[in-house]
């Protein structure tokens, strides 16, 4: 099952394990992923998850400032990868980026994860920037825009 909601506080464990598990030496640390769950909780940012029953295998963060909304992650667990997950949260994002009014959507990648560009390219962004070294081990970041 895809379910999809809105981050609650009782899920930040779960999160803050699947960033680890997922993004490795480039996680946010448990304190950076209670920030984000704490600030979409009081309406800053916007986080959701995709659940399997009561566990969470997904999440994206989004923060909106003027008219660009800045996808601030999406993390898929591998073993529920190609399930439409990303997808399904990338199209709530983009449709609360659209509420608020927000004309773009910006959102950088490791230049070295393919999976994750052939994914966002096939979902019409664009790469506009090259952030050198930005990542852990000199890797560097793209910036990827799509408008809305």
């Amino acid at each position: 099952m895809n379910a999809l909601r809105v981050a609650q506080l009782d899920d930040l464990d779960q999160i803050a394990s699947l960033e680890v598990e997922i993004f490795g030496a480039n996680a946010w640390s448990r304190a950076a992923v209670a920030a984000e769950v704490t600030a979409a909780a009081g309406g800053s940012r916007h986080l959701i998850v995709s659940s399997c029953g009561e566990r969470v295998v997904g999440y994206a963060v989004l923060m909106c400032v003027g008219d660009t909304a800045d996808v601030l992650r999406i993390a898929v667990q591998p073993e529920h990868r190609r399930e439409g997950r990303a997808s399904t949260m990338l199209a709530a994002l983009r449709d609360i980026a659209g509420s608020r009014g927000c004309r773009r959507m910006l959102l950088e990648v490791a230049a070295d994860n393919a999976g994750a560009l052939e994914f966002y390219v096939a979902q019409g962004f664009a790469d506009i920037h090259r952030r050198r070294g930005y990542y852990a081990g000199s890797v560097d970041g793209l910036v990827l825009e799509k408008p809305l």
